[in-house]
């Protein structure tokens, strides 16, 4: 009887503990994706006719992320990181009727720092913020006459802040979910009699898994 306790307590003991303790500490690298929102609010003006606008489109996401971490005494965690990413998300609508404007993301830049607390040997959570660099990509098409058809780029600077969580699968390994939101500059754009404003923003639910090295 003795026995059977010592083997039971034991196999609680492997189940309820990890097999080992996370460092979260040097250099990492990562893929992630998930899933993308963004909003968008238009204003057009041609000297003729004025239109305004704004909507939300969701998609898919995905990237890479490399970065380092330090401890900073027994349980809190610094680091900075660099990312790329690109989504297919998109926002289309007709203007006037027989024509088509569309919004759509390009690759996006990160570049940030986070702040982290373990809570567990092989789990910590953590605060991010930093700089974005994304691009917007703008077309619209007239199917009547070709000849008002208008395609631009632009890339913006901007902020993002997220929350998040990241859980040691291996010695080296990890897994993590996290909430990001990004702010862009103004898009604006003159041409030909033709003002365009774009104001957006953008939220992700992103996974990813990383090796450290």
């Amino acid at each position: 009887m003795r026995t059977k306790l010592l083997v039971a307590l034991g196999a609680a003991t492997l189940l309820t503990s990890p097999a080992f303790a996370a460092d979260f500490a040097g250099p990492r690298a990562e893929l992630r994706g998930g899933w993308d929102k963004t909003t968008i609010d238009v204003a057009y003006d041609d000297g003729e006719d004025e239109f305004s606008d704004d909507g939300s489109d969701t998609g898919f996401n995905i990237g890479a992320e490399i970065g380092y971490d330090a401890k900073i005494g027994t349980a809190l965690i610094a680091g900075v990181y660099a990312g790329i990413e690109g989504a297919t998300t998109k926002d289309c609508g007709e203007l006037y009727g027989d024509d088509e404007a569309c919004l759509k993301l390009g690759r996006n830049f990160t570049l940030g720092g986070r702040l982290g607390a373990a809570v567990t040997p092989n789990a910590m959570l953590y605060v991010k913020g930093g700089y974005s660099n994304g691009q917007l990509k703008a077309t619209y098409d007239d199917f009547l006459d070709d000849d008002f058809d208008y395609s631009d780029k632009a890339n913006r600077d901007g902020f993002h802040f997220g929350v998040g969580g990241e859980l040691a699968v291996s010695t080296n390994g990890y897994v993590r979910a996290e909430y990001v939101r990004t702010n862009y500059d103004d898009y604006d754009n003159s041409e030909d009699g033709v003002d365009i404003n774009v104001d957006s923003h953008r939220d992700q639910i992103l996974f990813g898994f990383g090796l450290r090295f």
